[in-house]
C-alpha cells in the first residue's frame, strides 16, 4: 500500500477523509474506526497516517489524540492523500531512517 510506505519514507502522510457519523461515536467510546454500513457522512476530515499495528490496523492522529482505524475504513473513506519531505527533519540531509533527501524527494515523485 502506497500510503503505509510513505509514511514510513516520511514519517507521516496526510489523509483527507469523508468522516462517518458513526467516527466520532467510536471516538466517544474509545473505539477504533470501523465501517458503518449507512452512518451518514458528516464532513471532512484531515489526518496524519503514522503507521500500523498488526496486519489490518492503522494509526492516525486526530483531535489531540492517537487514534487507531481499520484497513476497511481507509478504503472506505479516504477521498485524498499528500506525502510531504521537511528539511527540518533531516540531519545532515538525511531522514533519520537514513535515506538522503533527494532521494526521498525522488520517492515521493514515484508515488504519484
Amino acid at each position: 500500500m502506497h500510503l503505509l510506505l510513505g509514511s514510513y519514507l516520511f514519517g507521516a502522510v496526510g489523509i483527507g477523509l469523508r468522516m462517518p457519523a458513526s467516527a466520532l461515536d467510536q471516538v466517544r467510546a474509545g473505539q477504533p474506526w470501523n465501517v458503518v454500513r449507512g452512518s451518514p457522512i458528516e464532513g471532512g476530515h484531515y489526518v496524519p497516517l503514522v503507521g500500523r499495528i498488526g496486519a489490518q490496523t492503522l494509526v492516525v492522529v486526530t483531535w489531540g489524540r492517537v487514534q487507531i482505524m481499520s484497513e476497511a475504513f481507509l478504503a472506505e473513506y479516504c477521498d485524498e492523500a499528500a506525502a510531504y519531505v521537511s528539511q527540518e527533519c533531516l540531519v545532515k540531509q538525511k531522514s533519520p531512517e537514513g535515506f538522503a533527501y533527494a532521494d526521498l524527494i525522488g520517492d515521493l515523485a514515484a508515488l504519484a
